[in-house]
């Protein structure tokens, strides 16, 4: 996992801390990837392409964002693997890489796949 991705996940919690709802980083390879299924799954309210940055707005509610927080699961240096079979299904969004595609753990069940385990979103 790259550094890029790390630094988009640690503005997402910097962002959700602050109880503010827009964000922007530089454009990566995996970014429309990672916020695909932010924004199907209701996370992310949208996502625009600007000049090489990425403009992110988070869905609000009264209280703040709907992210509360982004829990890293692989970093640069450690990659956590997952199957299919070990993947606990819960409420909270799961974010897996498999190639170039970044699956949720309902689609990774789904589809009996694995990948890198990148983040889980609460």
């Amino acid at each position: 996992m790259r550094a890029k991705i790390c630094h988009f996940f640690a503005c997402l919690n910097q962002t959700a801390k602050a109880r503010r709802s827009v964000f922007r980083v530089r454009e990566f390879k995996q970014a429309e990837a990672i916020l695909r299924p932010m924004v199907k799954e209701g996370y992310v309210k949208w996502y625009q392409k600007k000049d090489g940055m990425i403009e992110v707005t988070l869905r609000q509610t009264n209280k703040g964002p709907l992210v509360r927080q982004v829990f890293q699961q692989s970093k640069p240096s450690i990659k956590k693997y997952v199957q299919h079979k070990t993947v606990k299904e819960n409420r909270r969004l799961g974010l897996t890489l498999n190639g170039s595609k970044v699956y949720t753990t309902r689609e990774l069940k789904d589809k009996k796949l694995g990948g890198i385990y990148l983040a889980e979103v609460r």
